[in-house]
């Protein structure tokens, strides 16, 4: 039996004060202008995030410098590693002289180089802004020494912070509309400005910032992405911003919402685009740990580093959620699987940003004050979840104590929700035993969500995980595609079937996975129980004269054999799958009056 004592407990018990390490924004094919040591410029992207990011030009060939020369080159791997090859961006095509596309670090060794980074910079105490109430946002520009003044129009930035027009597409509006009105952050600009943007100009060139490289960047970081020279570098130049227009910010102006005596959120927009290959130039959140820093007596601590060309609304809102407490919920090992596609900002998103999902405000936005449990067979309905009301339910594995599944309905409507790629029934699998890890470290993760094809070594379709009758997917359980499985792989035990249409609302069938208390009392139907490695025969007993259905299938969810299917007396009974059938995994679903239950079938022969 589940016992919900338990799920209570890791469901609903989390910390105000958190332990803050850093965090960023996952983005893609970024534009970069690099210049050769003989001046020709090079025009190509980069993808990726503050831990790692690379560089690649339009068809997904990587790019590396050669340190040696200094030349920006294609790259070739030798083992785990990435070499540069002689082969000079914009002076070859790489396809047509043998190289391959999308070469990268492994997944495993780039959880490596993030490991390394967290041994490099602990975690460290920090804060999480309020997500009720009101924010003050403090918003500080940067540029540095050999770069001219910004010459955007304030204007600009104000309509992505603070557009309140209904229609709009801002960071005001989107935690409005997710959190259900009970979320207001208001931005204010530094240095203060009346129409074009005015910077703090650091004493320092952009290169200080930029890894050293012996040839093109001899004023660079030393110690890379790890050492300390980067967290110095980074700290000093966000303080000195800071120092430089604490006496512009109003003692009036409330910027501890929830009095735990540090600045609830400071935004730094540095000019300029963010670099390739790790550099500490790409958007990110953590802490000013390494500086005592002061507005107004409040201490500043948490921050998002933004850089000006990706000051989009979808990029300001993830790093804002952060802030809040959220963590990440895209794989750090960059391994091909998003657990959560394009259907929550803390994984993916386009801009308009969509909402996260419902689960997540309830962990981490504290918005959703309850997420209802179902036990029992019924219909069920449920509004999207832009309503405040009525837009989750929660359904317990009956096979694990820390995992359950969450199910919403999303929209494709509105401002932020018309980004989705499609509306209907969404089924997202929880991992109590994770919380507060997001998915960073995954797999095993927090929050992963069913789409067709989706296993634990295949990413699937996630822009088609939404279910309803205009989709033609209407049904998960253990023997469909994609299948309710656990973090382990095993047998979820969800039965969710006849998804209705979309519309105003959705509606769908639970089918509970154990019967009810008075009925068991009566009733002892199930399966043998064990899980019949290298057997051959399914043992199954009733007590009453009821219709009994078997069926077997295999592991995509095809029907391989059908070993009952008439009305049987009271008695135990056994029955042979293994006539014609070749060794492998097998799914043996039985019913019996309102019972049913699925197991798996290892056969061997």
């Amino acid at each position: 039996m589940r016992k919900k004592s338990i799920y209570f407990l890791l469901f609903c018990t989390f910390t105000i004060s958190a332990l803050t390490s850093i965090q960023a924004a996952y983005l893609t094919d970024v534009p970069q202008t690099l210049k050769q040591p003989n001046d020709e410029i090079v025009h190509c992207f980069a993808t990726g995030d503050e831990f790692y990011s690379w560089l690649h030009d339009g068809n997904n060939f990587t790019i590396i410098q050669n340190h040696k020369t200094g030349y920006y080159v294609y790259a070739d791997k030798s083992g785990d590693e990435l070499v540069p090859t002689t082969y000079v961006v914009n002076k070859v095509n790489p396809k047509l002289v043998g190289l391959t596309k999308g070469i990268n670090y492994s997944p495993e060794k780039m959880k490596q180089m993030r490991s390394s980074f967290f041994k490099s910079f602990p975690k460290t105490k920090g804060t999480k802004a309020p997500s009720t109430g009101g924010i003050n946002n403090i918003v500080i520009f940067i540029r540095f020494s050999d770069e001219s003044e910004f010459t955007d129009n304030i204007s600009i930035y104000d309509n992505k912070f603070n557009n309140t027009n209904s229609d709009s597409n801002s960071m005001y509006n989107y935690f409005k509309e997710t959190s259900y009105n009970q979320l207001a952050i208001t931005s204010t600009f530094y240095p203060h400005t009346v129409s074009t943007v005015v910077s703090f100009q650091d004493s320092f060139p952009r290169n200080y910032y930029k890894a050293y490289d012996s040839i093109t960047n001899p004023d660079g970081y030393t110690g890379g992405n790890n050492g300390s020279q980067r967290r110095h570098r980074e700290h000093d130049l966000l303080a000195n911003a800071v120092d430089f227009v604490s006496s512009q910010i109003p003692e009036s102006l409330d910027i501890d919402g929830d009095l735990d005596g540090f600045v609830d959120n400071v935004c730094f927009i540095i000019y300029g685009n963010p670099e390739g290959w790790a550099s500490l130039l790409w958007p990110h959140r953590w802490s000013l740990y390494s500086n005592a820093v002061y507005i107004n007596g409040i201490q500043v601590m948490d921050y998002n580093f933004q850089l000006q060309s990706q000051v989009q609304v979808n990029v300001l809102c993830h790093e804002m959620f952060h802030s809040l407490g959220s963590p990440d919920l895209y794989h750090y090992s960059f391994d091909g699987i998003s657990p959560a596609g394009r259907w929550d900002i803390m994984c993916t998103s386009l801009n308009p940003p969509e909402h996260m999902s419902a689960y997540m405000k309830y962990r981490y936005g504290i918005w959703i004050n309850d997420i209802p449990e179902i036990d029992t067979n019924g219909t069920y309905w449920l509004k999207p979840l832009i309503s405040s009301t009525n837009n989750c339910y929660k359904i317990p594995s009956p096979y694990a104590d820390t995992e359950f599944f969450v199910v919403e309905y999303r929209r494709k409507i509105g401002v932020f929700e018309g980004t989705l790629p499609g509306s209907g029934l969404l089924v997202y699998r929880i991992n109590a035993g994770q919380d507060g890890a997001g998915n960073a470290d995954g797999p095993p993760d927090e929050v992963y969500l069913y789409r067709p094809d989706g296993t634990l070594d295949s990413n699937g379709v996630t822009n088609s995980a939404n279910f309803s009758s205009n989709s033609g997917r209407t049904m998960i359980n253990d023997i469909t595609n994609p299948s309710s499985f656990l973090s382990n792989g095993n047998p979820g035990g969800l039965y969710i079937y006849n998804i209705g249409s979309v519309g105003d609302s959705i509606s769908f069938r639970f089918a509970a996975p154990e019967i009810g208390t008075e009925e068991k009392q009566n009733l002892t139907f199930g399966l043998s129980p064990n899980l019949f490695v290298g057997k051959t025969t399914i043992q199954y007993s009733i007590p009453i004269t009821a219709k009994v259905s078997l069926k077997l299938y295999d592991i995509s969810g095809r029907t391989v054999r059908a070993l009952v299917n008439e009305e049987k007396t009271p008695g135990t009974y056994k029955v042979d799958p293994a006539k014609d059938l070749p060794s492998g995994i097998y799914f043996a679903k039985f019913s019996a009056g309102n019972y049913r239950e699925t197991k798996k079938l290892v056969l061997i022969k």
